[in-house]
């Protein structure tokens, strides 16, 4: 029996001459892994995305351009979706808004198919702490010392908001691991669903390290 990824390929494979161009939605870990898993078999032409602003020009030496931008005859355009399985129906509406009638829909497991994927050894992982100070007070964790030598400069911030963590994830690379532990519980901020969502919302890969105290049930 086929795997769901082979059939995939195969689908696209009988139906790929029909098309002047194909093109691949979104331009984040997953469409970029379908690109690399493709483009030994298919042109790709570029990557198209809803908000071209919040993109870079090129990835993967391919254009990435708006979906609204008319660089392409939707009816001469075969779209690939690659974003997140549970974004397929928002990026459906709006390819048909823009004309877009001819497209597939990825399986999931594709994203994990690139290098740094496979392998989470060798990709970077940038550690979150939301606080300072924690009063589970773990026996191994040296919350004392740390919290004295952190206070030793009274210019750090104790806490970190939402806003300061968007600010600071701008300059973060989404093939980053976010990992949510450090010397604190990250649900004893009360910000912390709110950037564990805005994360998963840009496409990081995130590790949390929690005893889930400071969840309260709405949250979960």
């Amino acid at each position: 029996m086929k795997s769901t990824i082979q059939q995939y390929m195969d689908d696209i494979d009988k139906i790929k001459n029909e098309y002047a161009n194909i093109v691949i939605y979104g331009a984040g870990r997953k469409a970029i892994s379908l690109c690399k898993m493709l483009e030994s078999k298919i042109k790709i032409d570029a990557f198209i995305v809803t908000n071209k602003d919040e993109n870079k020009d090129i990835e993967n030496n391919l254009p990435i351009v708006g979906v609204n931008k008319n660089s392409f005859a939707p009816q001469d355009t075969l779209v690939l979706i690659g974003v997140r399985t549970r974004w397929n129906d928002s990026v459906v509406e709006t390819l048909k808004k823009h004309g877009f009638l001819h497209y597939i829909e990825s399986p999931d497991g594709i994203e994990y198919l690139g290098s740094k994927d496979a392998d989470r050894s060798k990709r970077s992982v940038l550690q979150v702490t939301l606080q300072i100070g924690c009063a589970i007070n773990c026996k191994y964790c040296p919350q004392s010392l740390f919290v004295k030598r952190y206070k030793e400069n009274s210019q750090r911030e104790d806490k970190m908001n939402y806003d300061m963590f968007v600010k600071y994830l701008d300059g973060v690379t989404n093939d980053v691991i976010l990992e949510f532990a450090g010397f604190s519980e990250p649900f004893f901020n009360e910000d912390c669903v709110r950037m564990l969502e805005y994360a998963d919302e840009k496409g990081y890969d995130i590790e949390l390290f929690t005893t889930l105290q400071g969840l309260n049930e709405n949250d979960l």
